[in-house]
């Protein structure tokens, strides 16, 4: 069992439950704390300001909560921060038999003959004063109930498609008010010259930010909060024209939006991804592998880089070697910092067999692996290189989803170049096309030598060189 810390920030109420929970990440304000593999919950007692702690419990199937709070907010700080708990400290969670208390939240829940026999067999031998204690703990009030329980009714089923469609309306009304005041903030922006939004990015980035993620746009606003970052990557008499670059791709992001709020493209860079388990469930249940490839996928890159958030992404890319033109996947991961490198990929050039299940979405990138064993290295042979020339095939991407950031591409026969000013350069052998690298560092064997392949991540002026096939030396990551 796994949670997320993006599915925590997604089943948030505001922020500010989160900020409240992050301080309860404490051993000493749970004095009990245990899980149940079988049914697939958590549970904890959390230690308050009165005498008797609260009884906490989160069933992990479908993220079903329940506290004995009295707060007014669902999920309460309480269960974000059980939840928080179990996504980084696991060890803390010691395999048990259900207790009473949470064993009777079951049986409310689910309603199942086995659960209620658990429940009656549990009840023996117990007095009547302890089942009107155990009554007081456990609530039976639905308001407080994850509105994706389970049910076995047609009537109860209609409810439930009613409280979604509700809940999304009130979550999309939430985003477009974060959408609209963006829009606002970039015309003030404007409005007082570049120059000065340039000399104080990163505090009015971080407070527009904070704004959109109280909104529910959870991922726009983690990409506020790292544009004045990505603005320095670029040198100073640049940095104007990337602003307006930036903004005019936020621009048309809101625009697809206030179109079309069920775009899945533009949903997914707004609020969130669909999580890994809904999106093979979904190409499962689907009976079709419409959103599946299978082939010999080979690592080609990968990048790793610690947000402002805390959290380190991961990214792996993937080609698949059987394709006569390139075909890519993308792999992301997020994880805190303090639990260690996350192995998503097995190493660069490293192959695997297997399904890349891609999300929905316009232009097949991003997916997950399924289905996969890794294999040894078939026979040295070069990767396809792209038919299309590099910024037509950027245009014809932005085409599609013109907010996308970068794309990735396989340039064919060309060597690297270092300039007087330490700017590295990718050069075609026909001399016909030039491409500035913002890589810092390149190794100085690829410098000079014939380079058969170079994959890179294009974002319209400048390339992020990720590895590279030199004839003398192979493959190799930069």
């Amino acid at each position: 069992m796994e949670v997320s810390l993006e599915s925590i920030q997604e089943l948030a109420p505001d922020q500010s439950s989160l900020s409240a929970a992050k301080k309860l990440l404490k051993k000493q304000k749970w004095p009990s704390v245990g899980q149940s593999e079988a049914h697939k919950t958590i549970w904890g007692m959390c230690q308050g300001s009165g005498s008797k702690p609260y009884y906490t419990m989160a069933d992990l199937s479908n993220l079903g909560y329940k506290c004995t709070c009295p707060s007014r907010k669902f999920p309460c700080k309480h269960v974000l921060a059980l939840l928080w708990q179990y996504s980084e400290q696991l060890h803390d969670f010691q395999e048990q038999e259900l207790p009473q208390w949470v064993l009777d939240w079951h049986g409310r829940r689910r309603k199942t003959s086995s659960s209620q026999a658990s429940t009656s067999t549990s009840s023996k031998g117990t007095d009547s004063s302890t089942n009107k204690n155990i009554d007081k703990i456990i609530d039976a009030d639905d308001a407080s109930i994850e509105s994706t329980a389970p049910e076995i009714n047609e009537k109860s089923e209609a409810q439930k498609r009613k409280r979604a469609e509700s809940l999304k309306a009130k979550t999309d009304a939430l985003i477009s008010a974060g959408l609209e005041e963006l829009q606002q903030w970039m015309e003030d922006q404007l409005r007082s010259g570049i120059s000065q939004f340039l000399k104080d990015s990163h505090s009015r980035c971080r407070n527009i930010s904070a704004r959109l993620i109280d909104s529910k746009a959870s991922n726009l606003g983690v990409t506020l909060d790292e544009l004045p970052a990505k603005i320095l990557e670029y040198p100073i008499e640049e940095q104007p024209s990337i602003v307006v670059r930036e903004f005019g791709r936020l621009v048309l992001l809101c625009n697809a939006w206030f179109t079309d709020n069920n775009d899945l493209d533009a949903r997914r860079a707004i609020a969130s991804a669909e999580k890994k388990d809904q999106l093979l469930s979904a190409n499962t249940n689907a009976n079709t592998d419409t959103n599946a490839v299978s082939g010999i996928w080979q690592t080609i890159g990968e990048q790793s880089y610690t947000r402002r958030d805390g959290l380190i992404t991961q990214t792996t890319w993937l080609l698949n070697i059987n394709s006569s033109e390139p075909q890519f996947a993308k792999l992301v991961d997020h994880f805190p910092a303090a639990s260690g490198r996350k192995m998503i990929g097995a190493g660069f050039k490293s192959c695997v067999h297997g399904d890349i299940v891609f999300y929905p979405s316009r232009v097949n990138l991003r997916g997950v692996l399924q289905n996969y064993e890794i294999i040894p290295k078939p026979s040295e042979s070069l990767w396809p290189a792209t038919s299309q020339r590099l910024p037509t095939q950027f245009l014809t991407l932005q085409s599609q989803i013109p907010w996308l950031d970068n794309i990735p591409f396989i340039l064919a026969d060309g060597r690297i170049a270092v300039t007087k000013e330490g700017e590295y350069w990718w050069q075609s052998n026909n001399l016909e096309e030039h491409y500035l690298l913002t890589n810092n560092t390149i190794s100085s064997v690829l410098l000079g030598c014939e380079i058969e392949r170079a994959f890179i991540l294009w974002d319209g002026s400048r390339a992020l060189l990720l590895s590279a096939v030199a004839k003398q030396w192979g493959a190799m990551p930069c």
